[in-house]
């Protein structure tokens, strides 16, 4: 559900198989107007509204999910606990960092991190590799994700990844 609606693309989608299923529905032979036939298919019409709104209802009442470009974090807000599934990422206030579990994807067991412009967080692992982060926020919670430069949407496969834990 949170690609769906990270992109309002989705819901414009969704209104337009709305559309045309109820336009079949009046085409059909006999169209509306066919007397034995009119309640099956104004029933049908209802059951597509029905089905559509309750796929857009997340649409209209929370709006877009997911912020690309939130405000700058400090430093002080992103160390801490951030949890992947089973696997716990714990940025350290000295710069260090240290991740658990069978995956830690984008992290070594240990290394440094440090954020640039606060937007961004990159990871030293103590292998040299590095890797950056983008800082997102989703549902008002940061949380990390691979984004593409420059266009968001362009390349991006929806994937969020470790969620801040509140301390």
């Amino acid at each position: 559900m949170n690609s769906l609606w990270a992109d309002p693309r989705g819901a414009y989608a969704i209104l337009g198989l709305l559309a045309l299923g109820i336009l079949g529905a009046s085409m059909a032979p006999g169209g509306l107007r066919d007397g034995p036939r009119r309640s099956r298919r104004l029933i049908a019409a209802a059951v597509l509204v029905g089905a559509a709104l309750s796929l857009l209802w997340p649409h209209f009442t929370r709006g877009r999910a997911l912020d690309a470009n939130p405000v700058s974090a400090p430093s002080t807000q992103l160390a801490g606990a951030w949890l992947d599934g089973i696997d716990t990422l714990r940025l350290g206030s000295d710069g260090r960092y240290t991740c658990n579990g069978p995956r830690c994807t984008g992290f070594g067991a240990r290394g440094t991190w440090s954020t640039g412009d606060g937007a961004s967080l990159t990871a030293r692992w103590s292998d040299g590799h590095v890797v950056t982060w983008r800082v997102v926020t989703y549902n008002g919670r940061y949380r990390l994700a691979l984004l593409p430069e420059g266009d968001v949407a362009a390349a991006w496969e929806g994937r969020l990844y470790f969620e801040r834990v509140d301390p």
